[in-house]
């Protein structure tokens, strides 16, 4: 692929992106707040590494989350809301894990990991102390209502953390090799 191509695809994702994190926002909305989180990273992962594999330039992710967030806030009418910190953060993110590890698998997973983590953080630090909403009771009746366990909340975040880790791992991996064949047939496109 050539220049204007790259800049193509990097622009086609970040609309795509932007207008699945609306739409996959809007369904999952009925979905407990630390599920609805890790499904809205999930997503968000595939469209970094797909990015950083078709075009990869540096940069490239913080362009493609940078018209995320703009679909994002014309969709929310505001430009303070703390989904649009979190796209743009985990753009950043990634795109460090992507210059600092140059091994496109590692840095796939690792990303994915890390993106995972940061999702669980941010879901615990913006909704409980921004929010105000008691985001260690969403936990503990998630375990409760899903498994019938009453654990203590030291455990259940525990849990959830190991959870997260497993999922990035595997999305990771699952959408490095995803990238491969779309590189593929995208270039396959272009010619």
């Amino acid at each position: 692929m050539n220049r204007n191509q790259k800049i193509v695809t990097v622009v086609s994702l970040g609309i795509l992106w932007g207008i699945s994190e609306n739409i996959i926002g809007d369904l999952v909305q009925s979905f407990s707040l630390p599920i609805r989180g890790m499904v809205l990273t999930i997503f968000t992962i595939f469209f970094l590494i797909n990015t950083k594999k078709l075009a990869p330039f540096n940069g490239s992710i913080i362009i493609t989350g940078l018209i995320a967030v703009l679909l994002k806030a014309v969709y929310y009418q505001t430009i303070f809301h703390t989904a649009l910190i979190a796209v743009i953060l985990m753009a950043v993110f990634a795109e460090l894990f992507f210059i600092l590890i140059k091994d496109f698998k590692k840095a796939s997973i690792s990303a994915s990991i890390f993106l995972m983590i940061y999702t669980y953080v941010h879901a615990i630090i913006a909704h409980n102390y921004f929010y105000g909403r008691n985001i260690f009771t969403q936990y503990k009746n998630l375990v409760y209502g899903s498994w019938g366990l009453n654990l203590s909340i030291e455990l259940i975040l525990l849990l959830f953390l190991l959870i997260n880790v497993i999922i990035g791992a595997a999305a990771g991996y699952f959408f490095y090799k995803a990238s491969i064949v779309i590189k593929k047939y995208t270039n396959t496109f272009y010619e």
